[in-house]
């Protein structure tokens, strides 16, 4: 049995190393994970070495006699780490490491964070996060920037499995639903050798929950906020010895919001969502299989307003369908006590319609719209292939070497011959090695080829440096790219109002990132402290944007045409006593613009997040606070002329309580988003020394002040 030192409690799903060491004849190698009860069963009695690193524990290792015929099982105790703040990391790693230990700097959200926040999709969790810039557009959702880089250059995982169906190049956040999802991890900069393309600017990847930890498990939550938002899902998973199951689902409804005195459009579309997942997992002996589906759809609603003539009152509506599926296998399989093979085999498609209709508001008949762009349809699948292998070589080095194949398939109106396809095939190799108790090196290679374009070589090297136990430097350069889409290769949509073609001939983007960063932790009076400041800079060559070929024959293209480069620092204080949290930090983002030749325009972040448990009453207080600062840049009018523009800075801030009933059955959380009721924030194109004057305009940026209830209802003792 094994239990915590500090407070007795059972370690759950805890991997046990475990070797029998006969009296005569080779030792046997097994694992084991401890069940509910933190507890395992040997077949045999005698000696054994048991061997275990588990984030947040020192590490354990010792030989005992083991004797069935014990009237009670032995006991092992873990003593937890003196620094509390380790949340666990898995992406980018050899195996599953503390913050602290891992040579990558990862930024990781824990399920309890999002439960406090409220957040229902990952738009609304990322949204408060550092060096990281939300876009919304009324048909094509909510894009990113990270460290100032757009969307199209970040790679969303789940799972490490790449999530489909980029419109106009960015995944829409609104639609990654959270309620599956255990914990989030965000690493800024390249990582395009473990993932290849669109990992330019960094890696977001959300880790589902897996497994269940008791023999039957079933839960249902509600959500429902002031703005028309009412979601409802549910849970139900088992677990018996070797095999354990989960299936979930549910709806997620808004009824669309306007700002202003629409009458039938709305600022902010209706959404109606449908969601489900299914995990079944299965040990045998040596290895660990896991199957992974889940489903998605999704109907926006985007009304206009009423035309009004002598002869009709009418309006022009469009529906935009969305359908997500994806099937997947993940095996693990552990050949020695120092090495281990995973495998993902994944099927993902992707489907969007747009159907527009001619309403007529006095009869309620509709009838299709019959132009080029007021029907579409586009299909894309994705079968996935990928394998590590890892091997402790000994002390000090460990050595990873795997593949990776993407088969892409597209299929639309728009695109060439209404069907194209690409290829991708990348081997990558990498190491970490412990020079001495202080510095650890990990450089990495990725080599690839593609099916349609010329794929780069992809190096990358980081450092870690202790120079103390509690005073850390993190170094790395990384080369990214990103392949080319299906729709920047071969998009052909061409009518009388349009002429935009893809192109063939188009080069990877590819860019040079250089992270330098240092943590400082430890203990002063009861508060436990990180802090974090860090500095990076990314040149990026051969943007692919879309340009005018021939002006004559208004011939748009996708061409190589530009450069792009960011740079700035980040300061990070992260504190927790018991009872209170606290998270803090500042970030300056630079951006340099081509256009106007003109030195780095720079951007300000600040944030705040915190907790307080009161404890008589068991109520966690939370307080989510970020500032987004002006964000200038350039760009051109339809004179061809250069033209400065600004979007205006603005805060925002949400609050909520939470506290648990009956034992934990019952999580109640009540909150109020964007208390300082902020809707619009101004964008403007104005005069400066040698820019031409421009015009100036309102975007939307939130609904207004919300107010939000939350209830989740376990069917287990959470104790």
């Amino acid at each position: 049995m094994f239990t915590a030192k500090k407070d007795g409690k059972a370690i759950a799903d805890l991997s046990v190393h475990m070797t029998y060491l006969p009296d005569k004849g080779a030792p046997v190698y097994d694992f084991y994970i401890t069940d509910n009860a933190g507890l395992i069963q040997l077949s045999d009695s005698g000696n054994y070495l048991i061997q275990i690193s588990y984030p947040g524990y020192k590490t354990f290792q010792d030989t005992l006699l083991l004797n069935h015929k014990r009237p009670r099982p032995l006991i092992v105790q873990l003593d937890a780490l003196e620094f509390d703040l380790q949340e666990v990391v898995v992406t980018g790693e050899f195996e599953i490491k503390t913050v602290d230990q891992s040579i990558n700097r990862v930024r990781t959200i824990e399920r309890k964070r999002i439960e406090q926040q409220g957040a229902v999709n990952l738009k609304d969790l990322l949204s408060n996060e550092l060096n990281i810039r939300l876009n919304t557009d009324p048909e094509l959702g909510t894009g990113l920037s990270l460290q100032g880089i757009s969307g199209q250059n970040i790679k969303i995982l789940i799972d490490g499995v790449p999530v489909i169906g980029r419109t106009d190049g960015t995944i829409d956040l609104t639609q990654i639903n959270l309620a599956n999802i255990e914990r989030v991890e965000i690493i800024e900069g390249p990582m395009s050798v473990m993932f290849g393309s669109d990992a330019l600017g960094g890696v977001i990847n959300l880790i589902t929950k897996k497994s269940v930890s008791h023999s039957l498990e079933g839960g249902a939550n509600s959500y429902t906020e002031s703005n028309g938002t009412y979601n409802f899902d549910g849970r139900f998973g088992f677990r018996k010895k070797g095999l354990n199951g989960q299936i979930s689902g549910g709806r997620n409804f808004f009824e669309g919001q306007g700002i202003g005195n629409e009458v039938r459009a709305k600022t902010w579309k209706p959404r109606e969502q449908y969601f489900g997942d299914l995990n079944v997992g299965y040990k045998y002996k040596n290895t660990l299989h896991r199957f992974h589906s889940s489903y998605f759809w999704e109907k926006l609603s985007n009304k206009s307003e009423p035309v009004f003539t002598p002869y009709a009152i009418y309006a022009r509506d469009a529906y935009f369908y969305t359908e997500r599926i994806s099937h997947g296998v993940y095996s693990d399989f552990r050949i020695s006590p120092k090495s281990t093979f995973n495998s993902i085999l994944n099927y993902s498609t992707y489907q969007r319609v747009k159907a527009s209709y001619r309403k007529d508001l006095v009869n309620l008949t509709q009838v299709p719209i019959n132009e080029a762009d007021a029907q579409d349809t586009a299909k894309f699948s994705l079968i996935l292939f990928r394998g590590i292998y890892t091997r402790q070589m000994n002390k000090k080095l460990s050595m990873q070497a795997g593949y990776d194949i993407n088969l892409e398939k597209g299929v639309g109106q728009r695109l060439a011959g209404n069907k194209q396809s690409i290829q991708d095939y990348g081997i990558f190799t990498s190491a970490e090695y412990q020079f001495n108790t202080r510095l650890t090196l990990k450089p990495g290679l990725r080599f690839i080829y593609n099916s349609r374009y010329g794929a780069p070589l992809v190096p990358a090297f980081n450092l870690k440096y202790a120079i103390t136990s509690w005073f850390h430097v993190r170094a790395s350069y990384a080369r990214g790219f990103r392949a080319p889409s299906l729709k920047e290769l071969s998009l052909y949509f061409v009518d009388v109002n349009h002429n935009i073609q893809g192109n063939a001939d188009l080069k990877a983007e590819q860019s040079n990132n250089y992270i330098l960063a240092f943590s400082v932790s430890g203990k002063w009076t009861n508060w436990n402290f990180r802090i974090e400041p860090s500095f990076f800079h990314n040149q990026l060559f051969d943007m692919i944007n879309l340009a005018v070929i021939d002006p004559q024959r208004q011939l748009y293209q996708y061409v190589n045409i530009n450069t792009f480069r960011s740079q700035g620092l980040a300061l990070n204080l992260d504190a927790r006593r018991d009872g209170f949290t606290l998270a803090t930090g500042y970030s300056l983002t630079g951006r340099y613009n081509p256009i106007a030749r003109h030195n780095y325009l720079y951007s300000p972040e600040f944030r705040i997040n915190s907790t307080y448990t009161i404890p008589r009453i068991r109520t966690d207080i939370s307080l989510f606070y970020k500032f987004t600062g002006a964000s200038q840049g350039f760009a051109i009018d339809a004179d061809e002329q250069v033209i400065q523009t600004r979007i205006d800075p603005y805060h925002t801030m949400d609050m909520t309580a939470s506290r648990s009933f009956w034992k934990r059955r019952l999580t109640c959380v009540l909150g109020v988003k964007n208390i300082f009721n902020i809707t619009n924030i101004n964008y403007s194109a104005g005069s400066g020394s040698g820019v031409h004057s421009g015009g100036g305009s309102s975007m939307p940026v939130n609904m207004g002040r919300t107010y939000f209830v939350n209830v989740r209802f376990n069917l287990i003792d959470m104790k």
